[in-house]
């Protein structure tokens, strides 16, 4: 299974053994890839989940790492619900979903 966009390095940080302490934000959303090269410009860790893509699609890199999911728009609650469900199969440290659906 290929790694979401941008992932690559957080994939040799795990084969290295090498700890991440920082928050790693996974964009999803209809402006997902603008945002993540957005955050990408500023040094820190991002990966993109394109709105065409399902979460499924990928293998994700992410176990004991600090993850917040940034809803870019065009997501519904389930579709965000369904995200964070899966994503906590790979045992992230913790995981936050930034929305702004109630």
């Amino acid at each position: 299974m290929p790694l979401p966009p941008y992932a690559k390095i957080l994939l040799q940080y795990q084969k290295y053994q090498i700890e991440l302490d920082y928050l790693i934000f996974l964009y999803v959303g209809k402006d997902a890839w603008r945002d993540c090269k957005k955050m990408l410009t500023t040094g820190q860790y991002a990966m993109c989940l394109p709105y065409d893509s399902d979460v499924t699609d990928y293998e994700w890199p992410i176990t004991g790492l600090k993850i917040c999911i940034v809803d870019t728009g065009g997501m519904t609650l389930d579709a965000l619900r369904r995200i964070r469900a899966y994503l906590l199969l790979d045992n992230p440290q913790y995981l936050l979903v930034q929305t702004d659906l109630h």
